[in-house]
């Protein structure tokens, strides 16, 4: 789902949730990337992901995002990564060069 959507800045952020990885597959990836990137013209996409979220933090990392973590953003006793993915960052990812 995409949310927060700032045109004059080019940014979107994303939220996700699934019970199952099966669903990101090549062609579900590029649909959902395809949306921000080349069909709004955003040049970034924003998730937020508790730092307890370790599956979620895998998969952002493994599709290019860029951490940021920010401590107690989830309460105090719980920090918050900021994952930024640039189009430039998405284009050159390996899911983009079949």
């Amino acid at each position: 789902m995409f949310h927060n959507f700032a045109p004059e800045a080019g940014v979107i952020e994303l939220s996700s949730a699934s019970t199952s990885r099966r669903w990101l597959t090549r062609p579900m990836l590029k649909a959902m990337f395809g949306y921000p990137f080349d069909q709004i013209g955003c040049q970034m996409v924003v998730l937020r992901v508790s730092e307890r979220n370790a599956v979620m933090i895998e998969i952002a990392e493994r599709f290019g995002f860029t951490a940021h973590r920010i401590p107690r953003l989830r309460g105090r006793d719980e920090a918050e990564i900021l994952f930024t993915l640039t189009d430039d960052e998405w284009r050159a990812h390996p899911v983009n060069r079949r």
